[in-house]
Protein backbone atom coordinates (compact mmCIF):
# COMPACT_ATOMS: atom_id res chain seq x y z
CA UNK A 1 0.00 0.00 0.00
CA UNK A 2 2.84 2.34 0.87
CA UNK A 3 4.45 1.76 -2.55
CA UNK A 4 1.22 2.66 -4.36
CA UNK A 5 1.00 5.95 -2.45
CA UNK A 6 4.62 6.80 -3.30
CA UNK A 7 4.07 5.98 -6.99
CA UNK A 8 0.90 8.11 -7.06
CA UNK A 9 2.74 11.00 -5.43
CA UNK A 10 5.55 10.75 -8.00
CA UNK A 11 3.11 10.75 -10.92
CA UNK A 12 1.21 13.63 -9.33
CA UNK A 13 4.41 15.64 -9.01
CA UNK A 14 5.33 14.95 -12.63
CA UNK A 15 1.82 15.93 -13.74
CA UNK A 16 1.96 19.24 -11.85
CA UNK A 17 5.47 20.09 -13.08
CA UNK A 18 4.94 19.09 -16.74
CA UNK A 19 6.53 22.05 -18.59
CA UNK A 20 4.34 24.30 -20.72
CA UNK A 21 5.21 25.89 -24.07
CA UNK A 22 6.12 29.07 -22.16
CA UNK A 23 8.54 27.06 -20.00
CA UNK A 24 10.10 25.64 -23.16
CA UNK A 25 10.36 29.12 -24.68
CA UNK A 26 12.21 30.34 -21.58
CA UNK A 27 14.51 27.30 -21.72
CA UNK A 28 15.33 27.93 -25.39
CA UNK A 29 16.05 31.60 -24.68
CA UNK A 30 18.63 30.61 -22.05
CA UNK A 31 19.98 27.75 -24.18
CA UNK A 32 20.58 29.96 -27.24
CA UNK A 33 22.00 32.80 -25.13
CA UNK A 34 24.51 30.37 -23.58
CA UNK A 35 25.49 28.98 -26.99
CA UNK A 36 25.98 32.47 -28.45
CA UNK A 37 28.03 33.50 -25.41
CA UNK A 38 30.31 30.48 -25.84
CA UNK A 39 30.78 31.21 -29.54
CA UNK A 40 31.21 34.99 -29.43
CA UNK A 41 31.98 35.87 -25.78
CA UNK A 42 29.74 38.91 -26.34
CA UNK A 43 27.03 39.55 -23.73
CA UNK A 44 25.04 41.89 -26.00
CA UNK A 45 24.83 39.36 -28.83
CA UNK A 46 24.02 36.64 -26.32
CA UNK A 47 21.08 38.60 -24.91
CA UNK A 48 19.90 39.65 -28.35
CA UNK A 49 20.01 36.10 -29.73
CA UNK A 50 18.18 34.67 -26.73
CA UNK A 51 15.53 37.39 -26.87
CA UNK A 52 14.91 36.88 -30.58
CA UNK A 53 14.56 33.14 -30.09
CA UNK A 54 12.04 33.65 -27.30
CA UNK A 55 9.94 35.90 -29.53
CA UNK A 56 9.81 33.50 -32.48
CA UNK A 57 10.24 29.98 -31.12
CA UNK A 58 6.54 29.29 -30.51
CA UNK A 59 5.81 29.61 -34.23
CA UNK A 60 8.26 26.82 -35.04
CA UNK A 61 7.45 24.50 -32.13
CA UNK A 62 4.93 21.71 -31.76
CA UNK A 63 4.21 20.16 -28.39
CA UNK A 64 3.05 16.62 -27.70
CA UNK A 65 1.62 16.61 -24.18
CA UNK A 66 1.72 13.25 -22.39
CA UNK A 67 0.54 14.74 -19.06
CA UNK A 68 3.64 13.70 -17.06
CA UNK A 69 6.13 14.85 -19.73
CA UNK A 70 6.06 16.67 -23.06
CA UNK A 71 7.96 16.35 -26.33
CA UNK A 72 8.78 19.55 -28.19
CA UNK A 73 9.72 19.49 -31.88
CA UNK A 74 11.30 22.45 -33.64
CA UNK A 75 11.57 22.36 -37.41
CA UNK A 76 13.75 25.05 -38.96
CA UNK A 77 16.43 23.67 -41.29
CA UNK A 78 16.15 20.24 -39.67
CA UNK A 79 14.08 18.83 -36.83
CA UNK A 80 15.23 19.21 -33.24
CA UNK A 81 13.44 17.37 -30.42
CA UNK A 82 13.42 17.98 -26.69
CA UNK A 83 11.80 16.09 -23.84
CA UNK A 84 10.52 18.18 -20.96
CA UNK A 85 9.99 16.34 -17.70
CA UNK A 86 9.61 18.06 -14.37
CA UNK A 87 11.42 21.32 -14.91
CA UNK A 88 14.26 19.85 -17.02
CA UNK A 89 14.67 19.63 -20.80
CA UNK A 90 16.76 17.07 -22.69
CA UNK A 91 17.61 17.22 -26.37
CA UNK A 92 17.34 14.00 -28.35
CA UNK A 93 17.24 13.04 -32.01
Amino acid sequence: MKNIIIICLCFGLLFVTNPSLDDFSNFMQEHVADEVMQETNNGFLSSLGGGLVKLGIKGFTTRQDYKIFSIYSIRIDKEYKFIGIGTIFFEYN
